[in-house]
Parts: C-alpha cells; sequence; structure tokens
C-alpha cells in the first residue's frame, strides 16, 4: 500500500513540474520579443544596399529589412538606394549616401530618441515628440529636408551633390583654346562631340563615381580599424583623351599615406567615363576628392 501512494505522489509531482515547466515558457518572452524590447528602432522599408556598424564594432555587416537598432549603430546607405527607419511613432527616408547615427535621448524622458545624420539626405516622413533628428547641430523639423549645402564652385554655381564630397577647392586647369583635330570625324561623331568639356562637365563625371569612392574608404577603414574617421583628402592628377577614357591618373598630395587607398582610387579616376569631344586631350593638374 506504501509503495502504491509512492507512486502516485511521484506521478503528481512530476506532472505539477510539467505543468510548470509549460506555463513558465509559454508565458515567457521570445528572443524576439526580448530583441524588440530592447531596441529603439527598425528598419521599415529596404530599397538596395545599406550597411550597418555596430557601437563599439571595427567592421560593417549588412542591413537587413528586418535589421532593428539598438542604440549607437552608424548606418550607411549606398549608392540608388534608400532606407525607411521607424522610430516608435517617427519615421524617416535616408537617401543614397546618408549616413546616420541613432541612440537615447536621456533629454527628453524614456523612449526617446535622437539621430544625428552625419553626411547625406534625409527626409522625415512622420514626426513624433519623442524624436529628434539632428544635422550640422540644428534639429530638423518635418516637412523640410536634411540636405547638405552644395560646396560653390568657380562662378558662384553650386556643385551637384555627391556622396563623396568632391571639393575643388582650386580651378580645374581649362585646356588652351586649339583647332579641330585633322583627323576626319564621321558624320555620327560630328553630330554628337563638342569642341571640349566644360570644368562642370569633369565635375559632374568625377562625382558620379562618388559610390566607388565611398567602397575605397570603407575598405580602408576596415583594414585600419578606425572606428571615428576625421575624413581624408586625395587629390589626384589625371589627363582625359578626345575619346571620353582617362590616362595617366596620379597622386598629387594626399592626407592619408595608405598605397592600397591610394591605388584603388586612381583606377576608380581612370575607369571614370567622359564623352569625347573634338579638342586635343585636357590635363587636369589638381583635382581634390574628400572621402567621409
Amino acid at each position: 500500500m506504501s509503495v502504491f501512494r509512492s507512486k502516485t505522489l511521484a506521478a503528481v509531482l512530476i506532472g505539477c513540474l510539467f505543468l510548470f515547466l509549460i506555463l513558465y515558457f509559454k508565458g515567457r518572452p521570445t528572443d524576439r520579443a526580448l530583441i524588440t524590447q530592447s531596441s529603439i528602432g527598425y528598419v521599415s522599408r529596404l530599397l538596395g544596399d545599406a550597411d550597418v556598424r555596430p557601437r563599439g564594432s571595427l567592421t560593417f555587416e549588412k542591413l537587413r529589412a528586418d535589421s532593428q537598432l539598438t542604440g549607437g549603430e552608424l548606418v550607411v546607405v549606398h549608392e540608388a538606394s534608400q532606407v525607411t527607419l521607424g522610430f516608435g511613432q517617427a519615421t524617416i527616408r535616408l537617401q543614397p549616401g546618408a549616413r546616420l547615427v541613432a541612440e537615447r535621448d536621456s533629454s527628453k524622458g524614456s523612449g526617446a530618441v535622437v539621430a544625428t545624420l552625419q553626411s547625406g539626405d534625409a527626409d522625415i516622413l512622420t514626426s513624433s515628440p519623442l524624436f529628434r533628428l539632428i544635422k550640422n547641430g540644428k534639429e530638423i523639423s518635418q516637412g523640410s529636408t536634411a540636405s547638405e549645402p552644395a560646396p560653390l564652385v568657380k562662378g558662384g554655381k553650386p556643385a551637384p551633390h555627391a556622396g563623396v564630397v568632391i571639393a575643388a577647392t582650386q580651378p580645374l586647369e581649362s585646356p588652351t583654346p586649339v583647332q579641330p583635330p585633322t583627323a576626319r570625324l564621321n558624320d555620327e561623331t560630328d553630330a554628337t562631340s563638342k569642341e571640349s568639356l566644360s570644368n562642370e562637365e569633369i565635375r559632374r563625371a568625377v562625382a558620379a563615381q562618388s559610390g566607388f569612392y565611398r567602397r575605397c574608404y570603407l575598405t580602408y577603414l576596415n583594414r585600419a580599424q578606425q572606428s571615428s574617421p576625421a575624413g581624408e583628402t586625395i587629390t589626384v592628377g589625371f589627363v582625359i583623351a578626345n575619346s571620353g577614357k582617362v590616362r595617366d591618373a596620379k597622386l598629387v598630395r594626399s592626407t592619408v599615406n595608405d598605397a592600397v587607398l591610394t591605388k584603388c582610387i586612381l583606377e576608380t579616376v581612370e575607369r571614370t567615363p567622359f564623352r569625347a569631344f573634338k579638342a586635343s586631350d585636357i590635363p587636369v593638374l589638381e583635382f581634390p576628392i574628400e572621402l567621409k
């Protein structure tokens, strides 16, 4: 009889234990829920490609459509891409080339977030009293675009915006006017080619390669293990042949001594396409490229 009672008691105890475990794990939040509770933002929409560098890390990871932000990450949007981020009730859209860091905003209380746009453009789609977007030390309100002012070039006209800032601190060397080449051109070439290239056309063509310059720079940062880059300026010289191809790209001066980065920049310069023109080859003596 005592043996029967012991078995019965053991069965009851085991049943109670199983019931406890079932109720415990059923009521416990999943890992996904824990991540959601600790995050400050999330990716609402991802068009194209973007990278994210976690706080304290020296390497970038691919930003995913289901990625969440826990604070302090650096988000970098690739060329021809857009990322929409949500922060509570607020949503912002990052444009190509944008770099943003979002953190908890202790000055606004629990649940508040402040996002700092380091470079590039962003639009506030929906606002919230618990969210602030900062650019150049100023808070951006809904309805306005957090965009960088375009640098001025010769003549006071704004240069086209580029993700990697390409600012010609000295005017480009203009070619000496010459007679058209003696070689006879076919009718199609005569119809589509002009006498030469303007400074603005040269700047625009180089700026179009900004995504490749950024790739060179990010590779350098990861290799050099720099977590807080201050930016570098590499000044190059090159020759534009009247066929539209670039040759003789060379380093003029640089704020960083890294042969691999320099080689990557010069190879990108030589791949830059220009339209064909009739005049003689154009020597560009100095062209500063700012990497940020």
